[in-house]
């Protein structure tokens, strides 16, 4: 039986504690630069809708830690019901809500802005019409409802649910599970099919065009943006297939035997706040709108720097 060592946990568990109040900064800054320093495009789109989700998920776990320090600093989780349900039913949702975000939403942008590499026309063609904003609506709802289903499973683990329909919940936690790793799959392939392109169109006399190199230059983006997040997809899946193996076991006495998955589990959920984290940090440094904006910034605070301004960055076609 393979058990994660509990010294592990316990040195991502604090820092999934340290590291909610930078989290919060962080955000704000890449929604501020968002606002004010980034003209509207893809990448844009996109930082802006994580990097809310993420501020809100840092804004719940520091009030939901202060409101147990002072509050209830008696807090008994047996006899505390409804704040227990309440809490938990907002963790879940608001934490699995912007995972879930980030892998539609990582997955559409790089395919956006594959199309916008390779068919220029179609992708302008495409943003005249209200296809990118529905797209990312179908992202949000879909996110939601993976979120929601997470929550089922959650509490058809506990004994007051012990009832639950175990053919529905059989239904929709696996449902839940083959469309993640669905997404997963088509985000690899995108991402593989898209660096070949990029290493090929990058060698040919196309690149010396000047509006393909804008392009290549976005598509570019996009894939460094997204990689150093995807680290982090690894153990997250690893935890989401837990949750729906120790939810769905049969008969119930055989969970208390699931301890590997539970180890898995429990890691997956202390890396989710530095898993965002990442990927908020991952825009400043990604896109050259905001590597820009974020140097302006810099030179405006420090000494002496105080007349250097900057306009607002140029974006790319995209």
């Amino acid at each position: 039986m393979f058990l994660i060592p509990y010294g592990i946990i316990k040195v991502f568990d604090q820092i999934d504690i340290y590291i909610q109040y930078p989290a919060v900064l962080l955000n704000l800054l890449v929604i501020f630069i968002s606002f004010w320093r980034v003209k509207p495009s893809l990448p844009r789109t996109y930082c802006l809708n994580i990097s809310i989700m993420s501020l809100i998920c840092a804004l719940f776990t520091i009030a939901n830690d202060i409101t147990k320090r002072t509050l209830f600093k008696h807090y008994n989780e047996d006899h505390d019901t409804i704040y227990t349900v309440t809490v938990v039913v907002l963790e879940i949702m608001l934490m699995q809500s912007t995972l879930n975000l980030y892998l539609f939403q990582a997955t559409l942008t790089i395919f956006l802005a594959y199309v916008g590499f390779t068919k220029p026309v179609l992708y302008k063609r495409m943003a005249k019409t209200r296809a990118f904003p529905y797209a990312f609506i179908i992202a949000h709802a879909l996110s939601w409802i993976l979120a929601s289903g997470s929550t089922l499973e959650y509490f058809s683990t506990q004994p007051l649910f012990e009832d639950y329909n175990r053919v529905a919940l059989f239904i929709h936690t696996w449902t839940r599970v083959g469309l993640q790793l669905g997404v997963i799959s088509l985000m690899v392939f995108l991402y593989i099919i898209t660096l070949l392109k990029l290493t090929i169109y990058r060698s040919s006399h196309f690149f010396h065009n000047v509006g393909a190199q804008s392009r290549w230059l976005v598509l570019r983006s996009v894939l460094v943006y997204c990689t150093p997040p995807n680290v982090f997809v690894v153990p997250g899946i690893a935890g989401s297939y837990c949750a729906a193996v120790t939810a769905t076991l049969t008969p119930r006495e055989e969970r208390n035997f699931a301890t590997t998955c539970l180890s898995v589990k429990y890691l997956a959920d202390q890396l989710i706040m530095l898993r965002l984290f990442v990927t908020s940090l991952s825009a400043l440094l990604a896109f050259s709108d905001y590597r820009r904006a974020l140097f302006c910034i810099f030179m405006k605070i420090l000494p002496g720097k105080n007349s250097l301004h900057s306009a607002a960055p140029q974006s790319a076609d995209f």
